[in-house]
């Protein structure tokens, strides 16, 4: 039985996971904890979690808690990784791992030596529109792939996740737009996503070359950035985000020698489709809660690691973020 515990009650698990770590006999929450008992308490009630601890401490303290989900902001990530690895929790963790290439180097070390299975959260990849989106290109339905672009455009007014309206001297910025707490813009954010979904459908990425600026001066993070992409199978690409121009857009676009497909990350279920000449539309919603997916997978793995004594470091989510910060930070 896996016995899990909750760090953090912001948008991720009220929007994203809900009660998708309940399986009757094989899964369930038995602890929910957040700084803000007040969310934590009205998530326990609106999703019938076991209890809300107290403190993480309570939580270190009772050896039936097997597994944890981290989904706190990113700069208190590598804190309770360390924490939860001593005690041999399994880990399901938000991305990104960590706010700096050292602290991601870190937190790879403390997962190895304590021997501990972490997974970090990436569900896009196991929603039934990319998994679509694979098949094709898998098939050769495109032809040879030749080359990709991805767009994430946004107002500050307008952002996926956090919204706001951009003043002077602002004392209430998101939290994405902190560094200290995110370690960067929407690159490191929203980005990972685009990263690993680009891993995902096309090929492993070899190296990202980009240049970032901040025009406006909202925040101390990079408002834009522009990657260059090139993969480990030689195809080429480019990818973009900006979180202050005054259009919306979320484009991924995938060209090959016989046509070309056309889909939203984040936004709109058309998937467009072009084979020659002929053109085609196809809608594929969003599976919801968007995370139940990734958390049936992750139940499945943590099981069967538990029944084995297996323990693993899956490290897609170390690729993703360390490609990001060594563009970043090296740029």
């Amino acid at each position: 039985m896996l016995n899990w515990a909750i760090i953090g009650s912001g948008d991720v698990v009220n929007r994203l996971v809900g009660n998708s770590f309940e399986k009757k006999g094989i899964s369930k929450v038995k602890y929910i904890f957040s700084k803000n008992t007040k969310e934590a308490t009205k998530l326990n009630k609106k999703y019938n979690y076991g209890k809300v601890a107290k403190s993480v401490s309570e939580i270190l303290r009772d050896n039936t808690v097997n597994s944890v989900y981290i989904a706190t902001p990113p700069n208190l990530h590598a804190g309770y990784i360390k924490k939860f690895s001593k005690k041999k929790k399994f880990i399901l963790c938000e991305k990104p791992l960590a706010l700096s290439k050292k602290e991601l180097n870190y937190i790879y070390k403390i997962c190895k030596r304590n021997k501990i299975s972490l997974i970090t959260s990436f569900y896009r990849r196991y929603l039934t529109r990319f998994k679509f989106i694979k098949k094709i290109l898998e098939k050769g339905e495109l032809g040879k792939i030749i080359t990709f672009n991805y767009r994430l455009f946004h107002s500050p007014e307008t952002h996926p996740t956090a919204p706001f309206k951009p003043k002077k001297n602002m004392k209430n910025l998101p939290w994405r737009f902190q560094k200290k707490i995110s370690g960067g813009g929407n690159f490191l954010d929203m980005g990972a996503h685009a990263i690993d979904m680009i891993s995902y459908l096309i090929s492993d990425i070899k190296k990202i070359q980009t240049i970032k600026n901040n025009r406006l001066n909202f925040y101390k993070v990079e408002e834009t950035l522009v990657s260059n992409i090139e993969l480990k199978n030689k195809i080429i690409g480019q990818a973009s985000w900006s979180s202050v121009v005054n259009k919306t857009q979320d484009l991924f676009e995938i060209f090959g020698t016989k046509g070309s497909v056309i889909f939203s990350l984040n936004f709109s279920d058309e998937v467009a489709i072009q084979k020659g000449k002929k053109k085609f539309y196809k809608r594929i919603p969003f599976d919801k809660p968007f995370h139940k997916n990734l958390i049936k997978d992750t139940i499945k793995k943590f099981t069967k690691y538990k029944l084995n004594k297996t323990f693993i470091i899956e490290d897609q989510g170390f690729k993703v973020a360390n490609l990001q910060l060594e563009a970043t930070e090296n740029d």
